[in-house]
């Protein structure tokens, strides 16, 4: 689905629906150090042991990346899950 949007003539309306890193939404708070913030356009997503994390990186090389992170372990949505979600972005965010 990131793909087929990415590639769509609707592109910008998409990705400006979803939080933008250290901006708003269920990102104002994660992504905030000073090279990432306004640079990941993500929709966040959690259930009973699952935390999920999909979207657009524009990484520091300017390239756009499309991730997408699930996590499915007991206690994922408790934050376990988002540090692994932050580890995996910030590696992409380097490429």
């Amino acid at each position: 689905v990131l793909a087929a949007a990415h590639a769509s003539q609707f592109m910008p309306e998409f990705a400006a629906s979803l939080p933008l890193s250290a901006t708003d939404g269920t990102l104002r708070r994660r992504f905030r150090s000073p090279d990432m913030e306004g640079r990941l356009r993500m929709k966040t997503g959690s259930l009973d042991d699952v935390s999920a994390l999909a979207g657009f990186v524009n990484a520091a090389s300017g390239r756009t990346f499309l991730a997408t992170i699930i996590v499915n372990h007991p206690g994922a949505e408790n934050g376990a899950g988002e540090a692994l979600q932050a580890a995996v972005v910030q590696w992409v965010f380097g490429q």
